[in-house]
């Protein structure tokens, strides 16, 4: 096997649950895939079918300081995927939300190898027929990497809280900016049933939006890149050709390092900001 897929399955009930369900139904049906679950020692969530992986650490709360629903991080997550991954003898490891269905033809990308990694965009389906109602393109829901590459490269990715809003879109740009990983945005590889955003007014939006401010040259390039994308679509079907050009354009080291004494500027300010939200918080 060389493809582990990894999420972090919770006590989800109504909707919530239903669009668990068919996620979990999804990775059963894989084969020739290592699945695990990721979950607290001390707040296991079992599935079965799906081996747990019990050793989360962090929390939304203790990243944060702020009282709410406990989420797992993405970082953490990611790297107890890359262990797991080496340990198993895989060479890649997938990770996705946990109300997103993986298929066949998704694995059958990230096990090919001969890239760095790969970012999905999702196919988003009717809750109720479960037709197909297109791509949706304003984030991404599942990312495959490889495991060296990962190890080299993990300290770019900051402690994003899991089901909050920006990470996808920083860590896309994460990826495609130092590697040559590849931008798969093709209609059916993940599916995922369409729902309102359950992120709104969250009481973590102060401390996402200061890991935002820092990673602020990331989500810039992941903004042009989008808009840009966007205007292509409207003229029909995506030419790979094209959308690799755009891709290796925008996303490159260099473009980093325009305006860094600015970024480094607006960094501080964000982190004084947050800093005296947090003391009238407390």
């Amino acid at each position: 096997m060389s493809v582990l897929v990894g999420m972090n399955f919770y006590p989800a009930t109504g909707d919530a649950g239903r669009r668990q369900d068919h996620a979990i139904a999804a990775l059963r049906g894989l084969a020739n895939v290592s699945v695990v679950n990721l979950q607290w020692p001390d707040a296991v969530f079992a599935v079965d079918g799906i081996p747990t992986v019990a050793r989360l650490q962090r929390d939304s709360r203790t990243v944060s300081g702020c009282p709410g629903r406990r989420k797992p991080i993405i970082s953490e997550m990611l790297q107890i995927l890359a262990t797991e991954a080496m340990a198993r003898g895989c060479r890649q490891f997938l990770f996705a939300n946990a109300d997103i269905e993986i298929t066949p033809a998704a694995i059958a990308e990230a096990a090919r190898g001969a890239t760095d990694g790969c970012v999905f965009v999702r196919t988003d389906l009717d809750p109720v027929t479960r037709a197909p109602l297109g791509v949706m393109r304003f984030g991404v829901d599942a990312f495959a990497f490889d495991v060296a590459w990962w190890q080299r490269h993990r300290k770019r990715f900051r402690a994003y809280i899991a089901g909050e809003p920006v990470w996808d879109n920083v860590y896309t740009a994460i990826l495609l900016t130092h590697s040559n990983a590849r931008f798969l945005d093709g209609e059916g590889l993940v599916l995922h049933e369409r729902h309102e955003s359950p992120w709104r007014g969250s009481p973590f939006d102060d401390y996402t939006w200061y890991l935002a401010a820092l990673d602020r040259p990331y989500f810039a390039r992941w903004a042009a890149f989008h808009a840009e994308l966007t205007q292509l679509a409207k003229t029909g079907p995506l030419d790979p050709a094209a959308v690799r050009m755009l891709r290796e354009r925008v996303f490159t080291p260099r473009a980093l390092w325009r305006g860094r004494p600015l970024q480094w500027a607006r960094a501080l300010k964000a982190g004084i900001r947050y800093a005296v939200r947090e003391g009238k918080h407390s």
